[in-house]
């Protein structure tokens, strides 16, 4: 794949799934002020965590070429925001009374798209952070996913959808034939053990990847380990506790919502606060100059206003000393910005600045060569962490 392609379907697909997802909510919204018996419930779900996996499955694809969670996180989110709108239409589709095929078959690309889509989410729980699985056993989980979840496609969409899963939705229109059903809803139940089962060993391998690393590393997979965790757990609860809990149509959309968006939330934050994909310079230069380009064009506009309010005839003038004064404080603004956030965002840089101030400081009182040898051999160490430092100084000649 070309650079420009590598660089450019991320941006497209990114696209295409939030102007989906904004049409299937402004669809479903346009069903609610139209007296609909039902709009899709779980929008919110489809809506938030869409959104997020979008965010950072962009950010990786476009940044990490060639690393697996981009395009399986961008993947996710197509899928999500196709069920949000499938499932919009499948609604419409009972309240003006379509044609039974029109119904029985978005009813089944609708239940094929909520499989697909815990698939997508449970390959993605089993790769991240790193894109590739803990050992060889969860290499051949993560297959076992892969084909259960392509085999658990078509059933679904055979299947179609109940009161359950999309209420209001088609429910006594299903594409298999009858005689079939038995047999169909036999392989539906063995493929969902198969992805529980799955759900439970990537606790397991999350656990694994905590264990096994260390140091910078594990601050960075801790987040990660965090989100997956916590993500699981959210909605193995609300499943074990549904009978307890209060039977409200938003709960459930609510922890989906919730808990799938934990995941990449946790992979957001080991790459901002800790370097994780060693994107700090490119997330500092992100925040950097967006945070200059709103400083200026704030300048620009309060310059304008003032000197229109001092100068009423004259919009040519505040065009041209707004102009002035935000070219003027560009520079400087970016400065100031930059050495902040690089403390934040880009922390290997900062602490090398502050490594070799602080050494250039020592110098000035420190008369001893060999302690003068040391400490450069350990600020080089510190700052540019080679595998060999040789120093060689000079003899009296």
């Amino acid at each position: 794949m070309s650079t420009t392609r590598a660089k450019t379907w991320p941006t497209v697909v990114a696209s295409a799934s939030l102007a989906l997802l904004v049409i299937a909510d402004l669809a479903s919204l346009a069903q609610h002020r139209a007296g609909y018996p039902h709009v899709v419930a779980p929008w919110l779900e489809g809506s938030t965590a869409t959104v997020v996996y979008v965010a950072v499955g962009w950010f990786i694809a476009r940044r990490v070429p060639g690393h697996r969670l981009g395009p399986l996180m961008l993947a996710l989110s197509a899928v999500a925001a196709t069920q949000l709108a499938t499932g919009v239409l499948a609604i419409a589709s009972v309240h003006e009374e379509w044609p039974t095929p029109w119904q029985a078959w978005l009813g089944g690309i609708y239940n094929g798209t909520t499989s697909l889509t815990v698939g997508l989410l449970l390959l993605i729980v089993l790769l991240a952070p790193t894109g590739h699985p803990v050992n060889r056993f969860f290499a051949r989980v993560c297959w076992t996913v892969i084909v259960a979840t392509g085999a658990w496609l078509p059933v679904s969409i055979l299947l179609g959808t109940d009161d359950m899963s999309l209420p209001g939705g088609p429910t006594d229109h299903v594409l298999v034939p009858e005689s079939a059903r038995p047999a169909v809803w036999a392989v539906n139940l063995l493929i969902m053990l198969v992805i529980v089962s799955a759900s439970l060993l990537a606790l397991v391998q999350l656990a694994l990847r905590y264990r096994r690393t260390e140091g910078d590393d594990r601050r960075q997979v801790t987040w990660v380990v965090a989100g997956g965790l916590g993500g699981i757990t959210i909605i193995w609860m609300s499943a074990l506790l549904s009978s307890w809990l209060p039977d409200a149509p938003w709960l459930g959309s609510l922890v989906w919502a919730v808990g799938p968006s934990l995941l990449p939330l946790g992979i957001a934050v080991a790459v901002l606060r800790h370097g994780l994909y060693e994107l700090d310079s490119v997330v500092s230069r992100t925040v950097s100059y967006a945070v200059v380009t709103g400083a200026v064009i704030t300048i620009y506009t309060l310059v304008v206003a003032a000197v229109s309010q001092l100068v009423p005839s004259s919009d040519s003038a505040a065009v041209a000393v707004a102009t002035l004064a935000a070219a003027a404080s560009a520079r400087p603004v970016l400065r100031r910005v930059r050495e902040r956030v690089d403390r934040q965002f880009n922390r290997t840089k900062f602490d090398n600045e502050q490594a070799i101030a602080s050494f250039s400081h020592q110098l000035q009182s420190i008369v001893d060569p060999d302690l003068v040898r040391t400490t450069m051999i350990d600020v080089t160490h510190r700052t540019l962490e080679p595998r060999v430092v040789a120093l060689w100084v000079k003899g009296k000649t």
